[in-house]
């Protein structure tokens, strides 16, 4: 199957369950964080911020890393961001396309959420 059709059927996998879509990465970051019974809240406002995923009662910010983000501009806004985010008491992981398996990402990103969020159902 193309890289197109995986795009494609994964779209339509998050259309059938009426979860929000975005890049082609978000989407199959989507698709398994819901699979695995974990996806927080998507496109989240935080102060002048949108993040790509949140978890605001454990205090997790989830971004993903495309191709723009060897971009400098982007990169410095990267980091304005993730020092926005830790000096109000968030931990943020990045999900990152170019620096390994995502999927390996995901599940290392997975338990850190599923341990956060038994730890605060305690």
């Amino acid at each position: 199957m193309s890289a197109t059709a995986v795009t494609r059927a994964t779209r339509a996998l998050l259309t059938q369950h009426n979860l929000p879509t975005g890049t082609s990465l978000e989407d199959r970051v989507t698709w398994r964080l819901h699979r695995w019974g974990c996806l927080g809240r998507t496109q989240h406002p935080v102060g002048p911020y949108r993040l790509d995923y949140a978890w605001p009662a454990v205090r997790i910010a989830v971004e993903v890393d495309g191709p723009h983000r060897w971009q400098p501009d982007i990169g410095i806004k990267d980091v304005a961001r993730d020092a926005y985010l830790r000096s109000h008491g968030s931990l943020v992981l990045r999900i990152d396309d170019g620096t390994g398996s995502i999927e390996e990402q995901l599940c290392r990103v997975v338990v850190v959420i599923k341990s956060e969020l038994n730890r605060g159902a305690a």
